[in-house]
């Protein structure tokens, strides 16, 4: 973020900050804090320049000025804990409404597919129970076809009887 100052200071002030720890490092406090005194927009190069002013400010033996920033060091850390304790929790609560919605989805293509089975079932045993109807109707029809025929020949068997005993009585 380059809003509070220019593209010359970014670099200087990252450069201040770069000598400051390395003259930290070289067990130099003195040179550390001519350094840190020197950068002018400590948002534009870290997240929390606390660390680096509470560890100068202990070499040098300023107690107070290192309690104050190491608190503020601790401050800034527990708020990006709970920054990121939040936004894990967040994604979390957005993953279980996907995956919520995403079982919403697969039980209603679940429920589809039972549904197009149940229908496939239902209509296979219509056919089922048509062929089977139509074969009972089949054989009642030739039963009926056969019973007649048998009625019609017994009639005829009948009068056939009745023309030869009244032949037989004639000859009598």
């Amino acid at each position: 973020d380059l809003n509070n100052g220019s593209i010359k200071n970014y670099i200087l002030d990252n450069y201040r900050s770069l000598l400051a720890r390395i003259y930290l490092g070289k067990n130099e406090p003195l040179k550390a804090q001519e350094y840190t005194n020197s950068i002018n927009f400590w948002d534009d190069i870290e997240d929390s320049p606390d660390q680096l002013l509470y560890q100068v400010n202990k070499a040098i033996g300023n107690e107070k000025m290192a309690l104050m920033h190491f608190e503020q060091f601790v401050s800034f850390k527990e708020d990006q804990d709970s920054s990121n304790k939040r936004n894990v929790l967040s994604i979390m609560q957005r993953n279980y409404e996907v995956q919520k919605v995403q079982n919403v989805a697969d039980a209603e293509k679940l429920r589809a597919e039972n549904l197009k089975k149940t229908k496939a079932y239902l209509l296979g045993g219509l056919v089922l129970l048509g062929i089977f109807i139509f074969i009972l109707w089949r054989v009642n029809r030739k039963k009926q076809f056969t019973n007649n025929l048998l009625e019609q020949q017994k009639q005829e068997i009948t009068v056939e009887r009745t023309k030869a005993e009244q032949a037989l009585i004639d000859l009598r």
